[in-house]
């Protein structure tokens, strides 16, 4: 064998070592891109206790989380819902959002607000029947509305976020407690309560625009 030849061999013996390297080596996992916070739901308010105390609340939630049809977390849509003995039933935005880290923590509103920015209060009464309310579940202990101040100030199409304000006062119902009129529940005061949630597809014959 000649030194030429030699080398030649050397080479190609070197460049199909390089391809095999190459063949085997381990493709890299794709990036995935974390969300942008402009992308995440949000919902925020200001409890302040019947001694005064203040807390503030705050939720974030990524997506939207489906449980059944009837039955999601971290979005805004409208639905249909009873509104009074009869059984009928009417359009109204819903909104819900549920803590991740934390999942006993969640808020829901509705009120039939379609298509327009407005506002409707939601009180114990209508609360009870279902044609305006908001509620929220705390760690050991839950809100419901005694006058809370709904507003929807910017109206969005499926895929953009809905946004709004609440504003008033609600009972605090502490858990294995039992209230009546002899042992009412505190009342507490909502306030800067503010909320940023994503519109998804509303339920079936009841779409907005």
């Amino acid at each position: 064998m000649t030194k030429k030849t030699a080398i030649c061999l050397s080479l190609a013996v070197i460049f199909c070592t390089s391809l095999l390297a190459q063949k085997n080596k381990p493709v890299p996992a794709a990036k995935q891109i974390a969300p942008s916070k402009e992308d995440f739901n949000t919902l925020s308010f200001t409890l302040i206790d019947d001694k005064g105390i203040s807390k503030e609340i705050a939720i974030t939630a990524a997506s939207e989380k489906v449980l059944n049809p009837g039955s999601y977390f971290n979005a805004a849509r409208v639905d249909k819902i009873h509104t009074d003995g009869n059984g009928e039933k009417e359009p109204v935005l819903k909104v819900n959002i549920q803590n991740e880290k934390n999942q006993s923590i969640s808020v829901a509103l509705y009120a039939p607000i379609i298509n327009t920015p407005g506002t409707a209060t939601a009180t114990k009464e209508t609360n009870y029947d279902n044609s305006i309310g908001w509620y929220a579940n705390l760690e050991g202990y839950r809100l419901s509305p005694q006058s809370i101040l709904i507003s929807i100030t910017k109206w969005a199409s499926v895929g953009d976020f809905i946004e709004g304000t609440f504003t008033g006062t609600a009972f605090l119902i502490k858990e294995n407690m039992v209230y009546d009129n002899d042992n009412p529940a505190p009342v507490c005061n909502i306030q800067n309560g503010k909320f940023k949630i994503k519109r998804v597809k509303d339920q079936s014959g009841y779409g907005g625009e």
